[in-house]
């Protein structure tokens, strides 16, 4: 046989084996897959995933219901309004339902009112008797001491006050006055109240500080300014014995503190006075049990420092003072004797 049509002929059979094998293959089914009961009841018995659940749009809340609107009066409710407000008013909705009254809103209960307060009754004071005082002065400096001698008259009666201070220096057989302090007023519930308060230095004019109440200044001849006058003020002479009426009337105690605007030639401070504690002193009448106290010096108002002893056995009177300078200089004055004396005439008036 030629070789072309055996060749033709294998071709042939094998395209029909080749369709044969696909036909049959599309007839079988393979059996169902057997899996062990545990992986069973894990992949074919487990339910399907959910679906994708998709986002939806946020809704807005709704809007609140209105609170009940009653509907409108009718003219004849009207007029009964009118003529009788206190016949209440009821709609066919709030006579059917029963009447509730609505809880009141709840607040904060209002604060009881403030007792009135009475204005503060003034500082008993209890001003020592009248009396005239000597002390020893020593000022001790870089050099020898100086030493002199001062004397302090204080007089008074239930309206009225002069107070007088001189200050001489101690010579051999004589004194040499070099200053003089005079001070006078009158006395109230507070209190001395000076008035004029005049001051003489050896070779100098004489200089003056008037308190006007009136027009609550202080006045100064020295210069033509003038300052406040404030409440309880003194001078440089009176100051003393407004501190022994404080103490008499109420007895000091350690760490108090006690303001006084004090006039002196040409200005006006504040005093500010620390209590210390009850000392013990020399003087020219034997050993003085005291209240120390103490005015610190002050910058921009006074550079020295004051320091007085109140005796309570001597009706408060100042035993002791003592004035120390910023250079140093220290000038002491002790009592060395007293006297009580009578007190101003009734009729004795500044």
């Amino acid at each position: 046989m030629p070789r072309r049509p055996l060749l033709f002929l294998t071709l042939v059979l094998c395209l029909h084996g080749l369709i044969w094998l696909v036909f049959e293959h599309a007839r079988f089914v393979p059996p169902p897959l057997q899996l062990p009961s545990a992986l069973q009841t894990v992949f074919l018995q487990a339910p399907a995933p959910p679906p994708p659940v998709r986002p939806t749009p946020a809704q807005r809340p709704a809007p609140a219901a209105l609170p009940h609107q009653p509907p409108p009066l009718t003219p004849s409710q009207a007029d009964a309004i009118s003529t009788s407000d206190s016949a209440p008013l009821q709609t066919d909705a709030t006579a059917a339902a029963p009447s509730r009254v609505a809880a009141p809103t709840p607040t904060a209960p209002a604060p009881p009112a403030e007792p009135l307060v009475p204005a503060p009754a003034p500082l008993p004071l209890h001003l020592p008797p009248s009396g005239s005082m000597r002390m020893k002065v020593v000022r001790q400096t870089q050099r020898n001491p100086v030493y002199g001698i001062a004397d302090f008259v204080w007089q008074r009666n239930e309206h009225a006050y002069r107070m007088q201070i001189d200050a001489s220096l101690d010579l051999l057989l004589t004194s040499l006055r070099l200053y003089r302090l005079q001070s006078e007023g009158r006395i109230d519930s507070q209190g001395i109240q000076p008035q004029t308060m005049r001051e003489t230095r050896r070779g100098h004019d004489e200089t003056s500080t008037r308190f006007d109440y009136a027009q609550g200044r202080i006045n100064f001849s020295a210069q033509a300014a003038s300052v406040a006058l404030l409440s309880g003020a003194q001078d440089r002479a009176s100051i003393f014995m407004q501190l022994a009426g404080m103490a008499a009337a109420a007895e000091f105690h350690t760490g108090q503190q006690i303001e006084v605007q004090v006039a002196e030639e040409s200005a006006a401070h504040r005093f500010l006075f620390q209590v210390g504690t009850l000392e013990t002193i020399a003087t020219g009448v034997g050993s003085i049990t005291a209240w120390h106290l103490l005015r610190p010096a002050r910058a921009g108002a006074y550079n020295s420092s004051l320091e007085i002893w109140l005796a309570p056995d001597y009706h408060w009177y100042p035993v002791q003072i003592r004035n120390t300078e910023p250079d140093g200089a220290v000038t002491t004055q002790t009592m060395s004797s007293i006297t009580f004396t009578n007190d101003l005439e009734a009729d004795h008036a500044p």
